[in-house]
C-alpha cells in the first residue's frame, strides 16, 4: 500500500489547509491509497474554542470533494468539531466522496489545559481498506494517545496491520514522539504512521519528524522539522513475517493479566463501498 503523510504548517485560516491539499492532488499526487494530515489540521490550539468548526464547514466539504475525485484514496486527519454544545477532537476519514467521523481523542493533555477545551471520546476505531488485492486493517490514535500503550495493544488484538497517529507534538519533546512511534510499532508488530505538524503556535514550536515505522520498529522514512511530504510503500508481508518469527501477543500471561476494553468500537468496512 502506498501512502503519503503531509507534514504542514498550521495556520488559523482554514482555507490554507484546503489549498495545501488541493495543490498536493494537482501537483504531487501519485495514486497513494492513504493520505494523512496532522491533528487539528485547520487550527492552532491557542485559537480554540473560537476556531472549532461544524461538520458542514466549507473546508471539510472541499476535502470531501477531493475524495470524490480520487475514489481509491482515503484521506484522514483530525478536526475540532462542535458537537452538542461541546468540542471534540475528531478523527475524520474521507473516502469516495463520503466524510465519516470515526474516533475522538481519548487522552487529553492536561499540562496545556486540553481537558478544559475538549470532551474526550469513549470509542476505539478500525477501518478495513482495500489496496489492490490486499485488505488492510487500520487503527487510529491521536497525539497524546501515543503515551498509552494499552490502546495500541487493543488495536493489535483487533487485527490491525497499521496504526495512524496524527499529532501536534512540540519540538522540545519530539525525541519522545519518535521513540514512542517506534516502540508502539515494535511491541505490536505492525506499521505506525505518525503525522506531526510544524510551525509555531504562540511560544510553542512544533517538531515535525513525521515518520513511517515498520513492524520491527525501524524507521522507513521520516521528515525534518520543515514542511514536507513523506511517502512510503507498506508490504503486508512484513507484518506476517514479524509475527511468524515471534508472535509475542500469543505469549501474554492471560492467567495473570488481560486486555479489557469497556468502551465501544467503531468498525468501518470500506472494502464493500
Amino acid at each position: 500500500m502506498e501512502l503519503a503523510l503531509l507534514q504542514i504548517t498550521i495556520e488559523d485560516r482554514r482555507e490554507d489547509t484546503a489549498a495545501v491539499l488541493e495543490r498536493f492532488f494537482a501537483q504531487d499526487y501519485a495514486g497513494e491509497i492513504l493520505i494523512g494530515l496532522p491533528e487539528l489540521f485547520h487550527t492552532n490550539y491557542s485559537a480554540l474554542p473560537d476556531s472549532a468548526i461544524s461538520q458542514a464547514d466549507d473546508l471539510l466539504e472541499r476535502i470531501r470533494r477531493l475524495s470524490e475525485a480520487h475514489p481509491s484514496t482515503l484521506i484522514c486527519g483530525t478536526a475540532a468539531l462542535r458537537s452538542e454544545h461541546r468540542i471534540v477532537n475528531e478523527l475524520l476519514i474521507f473516502y469516495k466522496g463520503e466524510m465519516i467521523p470515526l474516533y475522538r481523542k481519548l487522552h487529553l493533555f492536561r499540562p496545556m489545559g486540553e481537558h478544559r477545551l475538549i470532551t474526550p471520546g469513549t470509542n476505539l476505531a478500525v477501518v478495513d481498506l482495500p489496496a489492490g488485492n490486499t485488505r488492510w486493517r487500520i487503527g487510529f490514535a491521536i497525539c497524546y494517545d501515543l503515551r498509552f500503550p494499552e490502546i495500541f495493544r487493543l488495536l493489535r488484538a483487533e487485527g490491525c496491520q497499521l496504526v495512524v497517529v496524527p499529532a501536534q507534538w512540540p519540538a522540545r519533546r519530539v525525541d519522545t514522539w519518535s521513540l514512542l512511534l517506534r516502540a508502539r510499532a515494535a511491541e505490536n508488530q505492525y506499521f505506525t504512521a505518525g503525522i506531526n505538524r510544524v510551525g509555531r503556535d504562540g511560544v510553542e514550536q512544533f517538531g515535525g519528524r513525521s515518520a513511517l515505522v515498520d513492524p520491527l520498529g525501524r524507521i522507513l522514512t521520516d521528515a525534518t522539522d520543515a514542511p514536507a511530504v513523506i511517502r512510503g510503500r507498506l508490504d503486508p508481508g512484513a507484518v506476517t513475517s514479524a509475527r511468524e518469527f515471534n508472535d509475542s501477543l500469543s505469549h501474554r500471561r492471560a492467567d495473570l493479566y488481560r486486555l479489557q476494553w469497556t468502551g465501544t468500537w467503531c468498525r468501518v468496512d470500506l472494502t464493500t463501498r
